[in-house]
């Protein structure tokens, strides 16, 4: 049975935007969650602030070590967001009660483009310990999901 502390914690540090074309006054979006529902937890943030995001998300682990999460990126725009880029994992790909500290390229929503990089902190908890109070670790083989798909409507505008 599956004790209710264990807690999935994802930090998102700072963005690289690859070949992406976004201004400082841009408006971006970070969805993390479970592929049925990250669109549910977004975080928006100015472009300028990209270097500098340290905003961190909390989920229950319901499938501990089978279930999948999503980081996506999206440039924000007025008749809907455009993906810039995802990357997707496997909760199998870290272990628990340490913290993997890491820089991820992403999935490039646009094929013309040089891909987004995203660094982040990602702490799987089965001890109840805080968030990130945890030694570091490596990704396991098999952490990252490939998918061939995009999620949403492209961004377009490269550099």
């Amino acid at each position: 049975m599956m004790n209710k502390q264990h807690k999935l914690y994802i930090q998102i540090r700072s963005i690289e935007m690859g070949t992406y074309a976004a201004t400082y006054k841009a408006e971006l979006v970070l969805c993390v969650g479970n592929p049925m529902y990250f669109r549910d937890y977004p975080y928006k943030f100015k472009a300028s602030q990209k270097h500098d995001i340290n905003h961190t998300w909390t989920f229950n682990i319901v499938h501990e070590g089978t279930g999948n999460f999503l980081i996506v990126l999206y440039k924000h725009h007025l008749l809907g967001n455009k993906e810039i880029g995802q990357i997707q994992f496997s909760l199998a790909g870290f272990p628990p009660n340490t913290v993997v500290t890491q820089k991820f390229v992403m999935q490039s929503a646009n094929p013309n483009a040089f891909p987004a990089v995203v660094e982040a902190d990602i702490h799987v908890c089965e001890n109840g310990a805080p968030a990130f109070h945890a030694p570091p670790a490596k990704l396991q083989e098999g952490g990252i999901v490939q998918t061939r798909f995009v999620l949403d409507t492209p961004e377009v505008k490269i550099c």
